[in-house]
């Protein structure tokens, strides 16, 4: 069969540009546009609006990326003032405060990133008279609910949904997007002093981990480790371990830092012929609980970071219970 090409969507900064657009051109003519056209980094998009009274929104549109915000109701309401041509933005009903450092904008803002701005002020210049200043005020119905499906609340960000991207299009399980968030994690620890740092894949890892080291600073890094480890020691960063379940972990001591089903294999055959098992098994699981030494998997996992890195990494071992099953300190 044919594979279909996916579909990309526009992110929740271009669906607010969209909208404030829209009111600026409805306060300043009268006009209430169905669709606007905008201006991005590396492109241009039409993008529907509505209107709901005099207050113009627009439906966020994720493409084929499983987004939190896809179909969401982003709007805009504007403020004119004398001025010479400044254009403010802030946040108003589903939009986050900054509670934490190491964001990209600083504590007591609104959670409303420079490249985003950056787009609707664009989109918003050669419009707006230049005797006249603006403000933008951007907001996402039922965000509050929304955020507490995502990562905000460990970022600091409290109150609502924050509003990012770069380019201002969604590509479908976009590596960007990932990457922005592990970047995030440990910037904000970083921020609070952290000394030493966890990485896990999920929550039965995170869990794990928090369960058995009091007060640990874990990061989130779904199936990327090559990603996150890389970042760390860019930033001088050594003092971290790495903790889950070796169903997953185990494709690292494989050579597989991308952990995702799809770009490597499952552990089971790797772990099967280390313990030279002869009976078939289904899942890591099982293999774990026919009593094999759980603390070699993690030496070996810890040893190939060592010859990948050249560094040393703790690395510790839990089953689908979040029980420690086995462990390894170089």
């Amino acid at each position: 069969m044919k594979k279909l090409p996916v579909k990309k969507g526009f992110t929740t900064g271009t669906a607010a540009a969209a909208a404030a657009k829209a009111a600026l051109i409805y306060m300043l003519r009268g006009e209430r546009l169905k669709r606007v056209s905008l201006t991005l980094p590396l492109t241009t998009i039409d993008i529907d609006v509505h209107f709901e009274n005099a207050t113009p929104f627009v439906i966020k549109y994720s493409g084929d990326d499983p987004d939190i915000t896809n179909n969401a109701k982003i709007y805009a309401e504007l403020a004119l003032t004398d001025g010479s041509g400044e254009i403010f933005i802030t946040g108003g009903r589903g939009i986050g405060i900054v509670t934490k450092k190491g964001l990209q904008v600083s504590v007591g803002s609104y959670a409303i990133n420079p490249a985003p701005q950056k787009i609707i002020r664009d989109n918003l210049v050669d419009i707006l008279p230049k005797d006249k200043s603006i403000l933008v005020k951007i907001g996402i119905v039922d965000g509050e609910m929304l955020a507490k499906k995502t990562f905000n609340s460990r970022l600091g960000i409290i109150g609502g949904l924050s509003i990012l991207g770069t380019t201002g299009i969604i590509t479908p399980m976009s590596l960007a997007a990932i990457k922005s968030t592990i970047e995030a994690q440990i910037n904000v620890l970083l921020a609070e002093g952290t000394q030493y740092f966890y990485l896990v894949p999920g929550k039965i890892g995170e869990n794990f981990i928090q369960h058995i080291f009091a007060d640990a600073k874990t990061i989130v890094v779904s199936n990327y480790f090559d990603y996150a480890i890389t970042y760390l020691l860019t930033l001088g960063i050594t003092n971290f371990a790495i903790g889950g379940h070796p169903g997953k972990l185990t494709k690292i001591a494989m050579g597989y830092y991308n952990t995702h089903s799809k770009v490597s294999p499952q552990a089971n055959r790797y772990i099967a012929n280390k313990f030279k098992l002869r009976n078939s098994f289904n899942t890591v699981e099982e293999i774990i609980n026919s009593g094999i030494d759980v603390n070699l998997i993690a030496r070996d996992i810890s040893e190939r970071i060592l010859k990948d890195y050249g560094i040393n990494v703790p690395v510790y071992l839990c089953n689908m219970k979040g029980t420690l099953i086995g462990s390894y300190e170089p």
